[in-house]
């Protein structure tokens, strides 16, 4: 339920999610989905929770309180998907994401995530 809350705060732009976020960001515990919740339009519906990059999408206008976090967590994430969703949505933040390219930069450096870091930086 804390994440579902945590979602409904993010859609909002409410910062009272940013501490839930933050810590689930550092402690790599979460319910969130580990890729899109997005589905087409098929004749049943799945509930369940996006993404973590899905929610954060949401939250640019608080991009200097979540960026430390994120940084630090592009660097253990070891799934391509996720990390090439989370530099996604630093894209998508556009210059507030700005100081996330020290970390995007040195992403850039290892075969297996150059091309989300490359992405994002473009």
């Amino acid at each position: 339920m804390g994440e579902a809350a945590l979602w409904a705060l993010a859609r909002m732009n409410d910062p009272r999610c940013l501490p839930g976020l933050i810590e689930l960001i550092t402690s790599a515990r979460t319910c969130f989905a580990s890729n899109s919740a997005h589905y087409r339009a098929t004749d049943w519906h799945h509930v369940g929770l996006p993404s973590l990059p899905e929610v954060l999408s949401h939250l640019p206008d608080h991009a200097e309180m979540l960026l430390p976090a994120i940084c630090d967590w592009t660097g253990t994430i070891t799934e391509d998907r996720l990390l090439h969703r989370v530099c996604e949505t630093l894209a998508g933040w556009g210059p507030v994401a700005e100081a996330a390219v020290p970390r995007l930069l040195g992403l850039l450096e290892d075969d297996r995530t150059w091309t989300a870091a490359a992405t994002a930086l473009a």
